[in-house]
């Protein structure tokens, strides 16, 4: 495959998923593949499901997939609104999508290309990958792991809801980018790129984001898209206030530090 299209972190957001077949239908791609995080949160987790059954595209595990299919815990990592989504996520699903959750599997791995929805190390534990200390004790730490057990070139992942790119330059150092640009040449350098979020997104734009990856050229190109009508309760049932955007920028800079 020379170009493909990676989406992750949808959550139930049905009209979201929608928009980004609609602009992955217009890039001609080879493939699609999705990194996890088909549910949680949002009100339609049977069609998002059955949306990408229809497409019977590669899809990993996220940690609301597992939490839901009851494969991890979830009351004590998660955040209170998070476990009600949850649960109430679980109650709302058909026998046979629920079984299709159980089914996902943790890692893909494909013609040099890694799928993966947290972190290649310890994919089961939900680590972040972030520039400092975040979420957990270990994130940097993971991000180089992970490089030392990539089997391919570039390696696409989600959680964070945030666009971002891990590039391996000379002599094993890793350079943090948060793309100020739609398009980012790889140059033949390893990556790990997290695609942002189609469903809830976290980042400054408060856009979905999807990623076209032409392998041929080796580059990344970020979509992000707009959802007519979307409101703010996926926001809000994440635990956001409307204030979101402001309270996301300063928690952003607190991850990237500096270049």
């Amino acid at each position: 495959m020379q170009r493909i299209a990676v989406i992750s972190d949808i959550h139930g957001n049905l009209p979201a998923l929608e928009k980004a077949i609609e602009i992955i239908d217009q890039e001609a791609v080879d493939g699609i593949f999705a990194c996890g995080d088909v549910v949680g949160y949002g009100d339609s987790p049977n069609e998002c499901i059955e949306k990408l059954r229809e497409l019977a595209c590669p899809v990993v595990a996220g940690n609301h997939d597992w939490a839901v299919a009851g494969l991890t815990e979830y009351k004590k990592s998660h955040t209170e609104r998070a476990v009600r989504g949850i649960e109430r996520t679980r109650a709302m699903l058909l026998e046979e999508n629920l079984r299709w959750l159980q089914n996902l599997p943790l890692y893909h791995r494909e013609n040099g290309m890694e799928f993966v929805h947290a972190s290649l190390t310890k994919a089961d534990q939900w680590h972040y990958l972030t520039r400092r200390h975040s979420f957990t004790d270990t994130a940097w730490h993971d991000v180089q792991n992970n490089f030392s057990i990539m089997k391919g070139r570039v390696c696409f992942v989600g959680h964070s809801h945030l666009p971002t790119i891990f590039l391996q330059k000379r002599f094993g150092r890793i350079k943090f980018i948060h793309p100020q640009s739609d398009s980012f040449e790889l140059k033949g350098r390893r990556a790990i790129v997290d695609t942002g979020s189609v469903g809830l997104p976290r980042d400054l734009s408060a856009k979905p984001t999807l990623v076209i990856y032409d392998a041929k050229e080796q580059v990344v190109h970020f979509r992000q898209f707009t959802v007519e009508g979307q409101n703010m309760h996926l926001i809000e049932a994440a635990g956001k206030p409307p204030s979101i955007w402001e309270n996301t920028k300063r928690h952003v800079g607190r991850l990237m530090g500096a270049n």
